[in-house]
């Protein structure tokens, strides 16, 4: 018997499938929580592009 013999009366299809299933349910998941909180998120947006936080200044490091 032959290794792929072996191999192929695994059937190990159903990984690339269950793994297909997985990577839909979290798209799914996190594209429903972006479509549920969209307000929320826009202030997010922007947060790159500031030049401060409002709500903590920020505390400058001692260089080295």
């Amino acid at each position: 018997m032959k290794l792929s013999d072996v191999m192929s009366a695994m059937n190990l299809a159903i990984f690339a499938e269950v793994g297909l299933v997985l990577f839909l349910a979290a798209f799914a998941a996190v594209a429903f929580d972006v479509i549920r909180r969209g307000r929320s998120l826009e202030a997010l947006a922007s947060m790159p592009l500031d030049p401060e936080p409002a709500d903590e200044p920020r505390a400058e490091e001692p260089r080295s």
